[in-house]
């Protein structure tokens, strides 16, 4: 088996990726490099792992030289909470956790950002190993974490994580969940439209052999999508940065018009196509881009979200959503392939498109 080897650089770290079926399998001969002298392990894991999974990787821990501490977060439990992230400090303290050791997480977004949002805060920072379970981890977690919080702080509590290590096994993909499948084929195409018209182009491209579960396509295009996004969080412009939002203001509006029963990636889906549209306005973004977005993301398998909303109620959920975050009304948009930037858009703009944008959603549920 080949497993790709990528290092990401960021902020002067660097970020040791590894991809490929069975990557798991070699982590007896790279964990050792991860701390400068292998004796403590942290392991935690989804309730879901295998225990296979689990097997797998205790036993490569243990064959590089570290004696583990082993931690299931429950089924019930969750991950985004505070009360996890204390309760892992808890649980380093009274294994005698050093800044010397591993944290090494396996599983879904959540929990392997809680792994990372500790590893960071515990001694100032130790070794943090991150093994995502879903495509959609294996494309954000190197250069992005999925923010903590409950009621009121929900979605607000976040850092720029700084794995040392993420291993993408594409052994799970066979079983895996098709929300976090699709998840990181929306995350593939915002990196993509942020990066160039090289990548958009071989993403295009290489759409079929993508959803065909092609190990070289995958690789390459994983690989591709880390490269983009790290190169949008080590951007020196400001503006720049924020190019991984693209999509997420619209998103987190129409989850909280729609409720939590609609997926993730769909929520992003439909904030990067009516994100784009406004682009067209604001940015004076080509309008054939916006249609080749809808075209790829149909091809990687994601539809239209059918929906009956006012438009009113989007704009007003959008504007909300801004102003938790930020004290400027200003969304992440697309001038052109490979340029997303921070962007004002006024009320008369917003609500005209939003008055589209809700009309042809409608008419999905009409047919």
């Amino acid at each position: 088996m080949t497993i790709k080897r990528q290092l990401l650089t960021i902020n002067q770290r660097s970020v040791d990726v590894r991809i490929g079926e069975g990557a798991l399998e070699e982590l007896s001969s790279f964990a050792g490099g991860i701390v400068g002298k292998p004796k403590r392990a942290f392991l935690l894991a989804g309730a879901d792992i295998d225990q296979s999974v689990l097997s797998n990787v205790e036993r490569g821990l243990v064959d590089a030289g570290f004696g583990i501490e082993l931690q299931v977060l429950p089924a019930d439990g969750n991950p985004r909470s505070f009360a996890a992230a204390t309760s892992l400090f808890e649980r380093f303290g009274r294994a005698g956790m050093t800044e010397d050791d591993l944290v090494l997480a396996v599983g879904d977004v959540p929990l392997c950002s809680l792994a990372a949002f500790v590893a960071k805060l515990w001694c100032g920072g130790m070794a943090c190993a991150l093994v995502p379970t879903g495509l959609d981890g294996m494309t954000m977690l190197a250069t992005e974490m999925s923010p903590l919080g409950e009621g009121e702080a929900f979605g607000m509590v976040s850092l720029l994580p700084q794995p040392s290590m993420v291993i993408c096994d594409l052994s799970f993909l066979p079983a895996m969940d098709q929300d976090a499948r699709l998840g990181g084929y929306v995350r593939m195409v915002g990196a993509a439209l942020s990066d160039g018209k090289r990548f958009w182009d071989s993403l295009t491209q290489r759409a079929g052999d993508l959803v065909s579960h092609d190990a070289d396509a995958l690789t390459d295009l994983l690989v591709s999508t880390m490269i983009a996004r790290r190169n949008i969080v080590k951007a020196v412009n400001p503006a720049a940065r924020r190019a991984l939002s693209y999509g997420t203001v619209t998103a987190r509006a129409l989850k909280a018009c729609l409720g939590d029963e609609v997926p993730g990636y769909a929520l992003l889906a439909e904030g990067m196509a009516f994100e784009a549209r406004l682009a067209v306005e604001a940015c004076n973004l080509d309008a054939q881009v916006v249609f080749d977005q809808d075209d790829l993301l149909f091809d990687l398998g994601i539809d239209e979200l059918p929906f009956k909303l006012d438009a009113k109620a989007l704009v007003d959920a959008i504007r909300a959503e801004q102003l938790r975050h930020s004290n400027r009304t200003m969304l992440a948009l697309p001038r052109s392939i490979g340029s997303i930037r921070l962007a004002a858009v006024d009320d008369e703009l917003l609500l005209r498109h939003a008055e589209a944008y809700t009309a042809s959603r409608a008419e999905l549920v009409e047919d």
